[in-house]
């Protein structure tokens, strides 16, 4: 996962300024889940789990095999919002926020 801080509890890294498992850009200290070769329904347990957490983060960011679309109801009912699926390469970035979208 490139340059990593191993998150408390969650599973989360924080991602260093260059991105984690390649050198595609993040929000410096992100906290950043790599999803990417596991299989369905685990990755939407994962971030479901990570902004459920008491400590979760206002920003997270995950990369997984395909666009996660059982994902965004779940995160509307939550009260996260999420930039669009942006495609890099063989997977599908998702930049989530807490909060509706403006």
């Amino acid at each position: 996962m490139g340059d990593t801080e191993v998150g408390t509890g969650s599973g989360v890294a924080a991602a260093n300024a260059t991105g984690a498992a390649d050198d595609v850009a993040l929000p410096p200290g992100a906290p950043y889940l790599d999803l990417r070769d596991l299989f369905p329904p685990e990755p939407l347990v994962r971030i479901l789990a990570a902004i459920g957490a008491v400590d979760a983060p206002d920003l997270l960011v995950a990369d997984l095999d395909r666009d996660p679309i059982a994902l965004y109801p779940e995160l509307i009912e939550r009260g996260w919002s999420w930039r669009p699926a942006e495609i890099l390469g063989d997977r599908v970035r998702l930049v989530l926020r807490r909060g509706a979208a403006s």
